[in-house]
């Protein structure tokens, strides 16, 4: 079974780290690739991402315990947080342009002009005087 993250990341699993006193490399199988990569995006348990991608749930805490495993995924880990400050700017973005609502097209555009130091207008104020007629002040008060 195949795994779709609900962003797609071009976040690759490091598929072979040398192993130390050895020129031999470690390899990580494309099923426990999987099982780490449901575990980084989708906060699951070994035992459950492994049952998702039709591993053994023993095997996938077996390998899990092997360095050049932890090293992948926390290499995974790393990624998605260096990432996901720009992930959410790009959503917030695309919310701006295809809100479901006006509501919240709006707020994404406020909140993007904020990021960009552009503060949103609070309140509009307006003065007109006319002294001709005794004098009267539209937006203030008449003095």
């Amino acid at each position: 079974m195949k795994h779709n993250p609900p962003f797609p990341l071009s976040i690759t699993p490091i598929p072979s780290v040398k192993r130390s006193g050895s020129m031999k490399r470690a390899r990580l199988s494309p099923q426990m690739a999987s099982v780490l990569d449901v575990m980084a995006q989708e906060g699951m348990s070994v035992r459950d991402a492994a049952r998702q991608v039709g591993m053994s749930p023993d095997a996938a805490l077996k390998a899990l315990k092997r360095p050049h495993v932890k090293t992948a995924y926390n290499h995974m880990l790393n990624e998605i947080r260096q990432n996901a400050a720009h992930r959410a700017y790009l959503n917030i973005c695309h919310l701006a342009e295809a809100g479901d609502s006006e509501e919240v097209r709006l707020r994404a555009c406020m909140w993007i002009a904020g990021v960009e130091d552009i503060a949103p207008l609070k309140k509009v104020l307006s003065r007109f005087a006319n002294s001709h007629f005794g004098g009267f002040l539209i937006g203030g008060e008449n003095k």
